[in-house]
């Protein structure tokens, strides 16, 4: 979910780029942030940007997939950077929201991604399977959905915006929280199989 330009009120606006900003500068201070990432988080780049084209529709609107939570469980906080690259390349490609909303789309998106990133990592002091590990990847994936929309909400209502606003954007995303926790928890357990390597905790 991209907001346009227009649709959020001046103040949101800023306070947004702020955070944005905030999250951006904790981010690449990070101590995993070195050159041997860089291949990695061009890929999870690439798949939030190449998401957004799979639309699903519902009622009279579509929705799109975005994989945040996936993005967090693989980078982390730096997947913040893969947010902020992914949004920007497709407003100037395919006007996908606006240029005065990028700091509140990336905001919304970040957030989602960083509590995708704290929800699987809830599991750490746990005894694992590939069951559990598919469990919390699909809470990872479907609560990064739920955060996203959440933040989106907040902002359209402290634009003035009616609280029905959020209920309608939790309505018809209630597919995709669905289909990003199943298809975020096979990714998972596909990859843990194969090198526990590529889940940011385990590197």
């Amino acid at each position: 979910m991209h907001l346009p330009d227009g649709v959020v009120r001046e103040g949101v606006l800023l306070a947004s780029y702020g955070g944005s900003a905030l999250l951006y500068y904790l981010s690449s201070r990070q101590k995993k942030a070195d050159f041997k990432l860089v291949p990695k988080m061009s890929l999870v780049t690439a798949v939030l940007f190449v998401a957004s084209l799979i639309h699903i529709p519902v009622g009279m609107t579509t929705v799109h997939f975005s994989f945040v939570g996936l993005a967090g469980i693989l980078l982390g906080p730096l997947s913040f950077l893969s947010v902020l690259v992914a949004l920007f390349l497709q407003l100037i490609l395919f006007n996908h929201g606006g240029y005065s909303t990028l700091g509140v789309n990336t905001l919304n998106f970040a957030m989602g991604a960083l509590s995708g990133y704290y929800i699987f990592r809830l599991r750490k002091n746990l005894e694992m399977n590939n069951f559990l590990e598919g469990v919390f990847a699909f809470l990872a994936g479907a609560g990064s959905m739920l955060v996203k929309v959440a933040v989106a909400s907040v902002g359209l209502y402290l634009s003035d915006y009616p609280a029905s606003v959020a209920i309608s954007l939790t309505t018809v995303h209630l597919p995709i929280f669905l289909g990003e926790g199943v298809v975020t928890a096979l990714l998972v357990v596909a990859l843990s199989k194969k090198n526990r390597g590529y889940i940011y905790d385990e590197e």
